[in-house]
């Protein structure tokens, strides 16, 4: 009688287990829905809600088969970001870049960049999750990020940041403008996001 019992516990044991292995890895190789390209307006409407931004979609332009373009206006009812997003050759390609104006406030200050690059990652979608890109440029920026000088009468900014990683896939790009020489990522302006599926 005993050993039946001992068998049934073990039998459950075993079953139990079974189910938290297929539950872990399920959840690990979970990703995130992927977006039909050229975007939809519902599409960055959606992920606008979802990651934090008080931004609005004011204009879409159509600038040729599988390319649109958005204009997105600032809490203030600025335009402040154009989002691109296209479909060529099989390879999808998101870029958002952020407008920036010497001398004024940052369209996308730095306590937003999570949110920014949220908003991107749920826009190209198939990540593990909504903050797995800005997570991962915290954790690599020290390493990744290389830093180039601009030519001073081609742009506000003096120097130019760039970080670049390939996540699931997607390469991911950032790009930052320091307006003083030497200033790094602590006096940085966020000003584009590319993402685009790496091909070999």
């Amino acid at each position: 009688m005993r050993n039946k019992i001992r068998i049934k516990q073990i039998v459950i044991i075993m079953f139990l287990l079974c189910i938290a292995i297929l539950a872990f890895y399920s959840y690990k190789n979970h990703r995130m829905p992927v977006p039909a390209f050229p975007l939809q307006r519902q599409v960055l409407e959606d992920a606008l809600s979802e990651s934090g931004l008080a931004w609005d979609v004011a204009e879409e332009e159509i600038l040729k088969d599988g390319h649109i373009l958005y204009t997105l206006n600032n809490s203030q009812g600025q335009p402040s970001t154009f989002v691109s997003s296209v479909e060529s050759s099989d390879k999808r390609i998101l870029q958002i870049n952020f407008l920036t104006s010497k001398g004024s406030q940052s369209n996308i200050p730095q306590e937003d960049w999570g949110k920014a690059v949220s908003f991107a990652t749920i826009l190209y979608g198939g990540f593990q999750n909504q903050t797995q890109v800005y997570d991962n440029f915290r954790q690599t920026c020290d390493e990744k990020a290389v830093i180039d000088d601009v030519p001073g009468a081609l742009s506000e900014f003096r120097e130019r940041i760039r970080w670049e990683n390939e996540l699931n896939g997607v390469t991911c790009f950032l790009g930052f403008g320091v307006c003083q020489k030497g200033g790094g990522l602590p006096e940085a302006e966020l000003v584009n996001i590319t993402f685009s599926e790496t091909k070999d």
